[in-house]
């Protein structure tokens, strides 16, 4: 939901700190992930690898939902 935070975490097999980068309403502070606004989010985690490791990456999509309205009272 919008307003939601998660802490993302990630391994490389070469043992490289995993770096994150975000696309869309969301924004990444360290490794934590906050939803900003109603929509899909692309995260993109990478592995920088290491002398006998490539560097890789993979993409993931966050869906974030509009929290319910409350009903007027």
């Amino acid at each position: 939901n919008v307003g939601s935070t998660i802490t993302l975490v990630g391994t490389s097999a070469s043992g490289t700190t995993v770096l994150f980068s975000e696309q869309g309403p969301c924004v990444i502070a360290g490794a934590v992930l906050t939803a900003l606004g109603a929509g899909q989010c692309q995260v993109t985690a990478i592995s920088p690898g290491n002398a006998t490791l490539t560097p890789g990456s993979e993409t993931y999509t966050v869906t974030v939902q509009q929290p319910p309205r409350r009903p007027a009272r």
